[in-house]
């Protein structure tokens, strides 16, 4: 399944500034004039923002901000960024229910606590791709987010989800051959379910292929404190890189004391960092389908 992934996520019941940044032919940063922005949610619906300040050394950054009334529930936000000569970009952003680390976490009995060497904005960069890596190895979220896809409809009360943890269901559509409409059941008695399954009792969702349009919130309340720290762990991996002098294609090193020794290598076996004690806690929270297909 093709999954859709955002530009940038933020904390939902705070101010989110949302960002564009213009480019020239070669993909290199450039102003791009005047432009206006129309934000819309996962629903379509349209969604207050300010002002595009501009900003940047080629005065190619432009800003809005959702304040913090406008975003108080866990969403996706499309924002359609328009020039003079019409649309420029679309870019999506996800409103979340909390993070894996946050930066006094990322500083604290680290070597991260340079203000210097690892300001804010990396760190923040680097917690969202550690984030995404766990997300991706565990098959779900420890933290509340939004989700929409396109399924093909069951004939039955039970639609399986992509994502597991489905806390509830905001939204749901059928294709009627011209345009999508909403369905006719109360998706608020749609139960939460750990394995991503959508019930919709004394309800069938209607039989075809790709015609089943939904949008839900999934995930954990919040990380573990393991896997909380493991975050911080891989994030200071990251940053302060490997200096054990041994080449970083190498999966193995030969003629050692102990003889040929076989390296944890991200993505073989049941590695993804290839540092032991951060790996053990990953694949401890790894979802399981318990038999179920997907």
């Amino acid at each position: 399944m093709f999954q859709d992934v955002a530009k940038s996520r933020h904390l939902v019941g705070v101010d989110a500034n949302l960002v564009y940044t213009g480019s020239d032919q070669d993909g290199e940063p450039a102003d791009v004039g005047t432009v206006t922005v129309a934000v819309t949610n996962s629903y379509g619906t349209t969604v207050t923002s300010g002002a595009v300040a501009e900003s940047g050394v080629s005065n190619e950054i432009r800003t809005t901000t959702i304040a913090a009334a406008n975003n108080l529930s866990v969403d996706r936000l499309t924002a359609v960024w328009t020039g003079a000569d019409g649309v420029l970009a679309t870019t999506q952003h996800d409103m979340v229910g909390g993070y894996y680390a946050t930066v006094a976490d990322m500083r604290e009995d680290t070597v991260l606590g340079s203000a210097v060497k690892h300001p804010v904005a990396s760190l923040v960069k680097d917690r969202t791709e550690v984030e995404s890596m766990l997300d991706d190895a565990c098959r779900r979220a420890f933290v509340p987010r939004f989700y929409s896809e396109v399924l093909s409809g069951s004939g039955n009360e039970t639609l399986p989800l992509f994502q597991a943890d489905l806390r509830e269901v905001v939204w749901a559509q059928y294709w009627t051959g011209a345009a999508w409409a909403d369905l006719t059941l109360d998706v608020a008695q749609i139960p939460a379910d750990p394995f991503g399954m959508a019930v919709a009792r004394r309800y069938v969702w209607p039989c075809g292929v790709n015609n089943i349009r939904i949008g839900y919130r999934y995930g954990w309340d919040a990380p573990p404190a393991d896997l909380r720290r493991a975050v911080v762990k891989a994030i200071e991996a990251r940053r302060s890189g490997d200096n054990s002098g041994i080449p970083s294609r190498a999966i193995s090193v030969q003629g050692t004391e102990l003889g040929n020794v076989v390296l944890a290598t991200p993505g073989l076996g049941k590695w993804i960092t290839a540092v032991p004690e951060i790996d053990e806690v990953i694949n401890r929270y790894r979802r399981r389908n318990l038999g179920v297909g997907r």
